[in-house]
């Protein structure tokens, strides 16, 4: 592993996450750039991003973001986990490039996501594409990253695309 990103669903407010249960509190927030931080210095060879999974929440938005709120992250994922401000979980929905969730495989379904057919229209489109395995715990980092590649491979990706320290992004060749 050359890259990897760290990120953790950014705060949301008691309003809406009621015991912290979805997100970090947003006092543990200079907790978390400092360990993160302190692992890119320790590991230099390692491109370790500083993330966040920022939740859409549509008309139920209750929090004001400053301007410079998303400045030190490298790295932002939209994501969709509520309706109506009803909890549920789209993984696949991640903007204007695609990840392959190889996490999928030890979900209920078994399988990754997005569907086989489904990422070869993204490829055929020219949709960059990235890996993500929603690790949890240090252990699961790695799961099924092979497998993840493999996919990608399969749908005809020949490159795998990975934000770096600042935002930009770059490839790496698969196969």
């Amino acid at each position: 592993i050359s890259n990897i990103a760290v990120t953790e669903h950014y705060p949301l407010t008691p309003q809406v996450d009621t015991r912290d249960f979805v997100s970090m509190h947003a006092e543990r927030l200079p907790e978390y750039f400092e360990r993160i931080l302190a692992q890119r210095a320790k590991y230099p060879d390692i491109e370790v991003l500083v993330g966040c999974e920022l939740d859409w929440l549509g008309d139920g938005e209750d929090r004001t973001f400053a301007p410079d709120a998303f400045e030190p992250f490298d790295i932002i994922l939209g994501s969709v986990h509520f309706l109506d401000l009803w909890p549920f979980d789209d993984p696949a929905q991640r903007g204007y490039w695609d990840e392959v969730g190889a996490s999928g495989l030890t979900y209920a379904c078994e399988e990754m996501f997005p569907s086989q057919g489904l990422l070869r229209e993204f490829c055929r489109a020219g949709v960059p594409c990235t890996l993500g395995t929603d690790a949890h715990t240090v252990t699961d980092v790695d799961r099924s990253i092979e497998a993840g590649y493999r996919w990608m491979y399969e749908a005809g990706y020949r490159e795998v695309t990975v934000v770096v320290p600042g935002g930009d992004r770059r490839t790496i060749a698969l196969g």
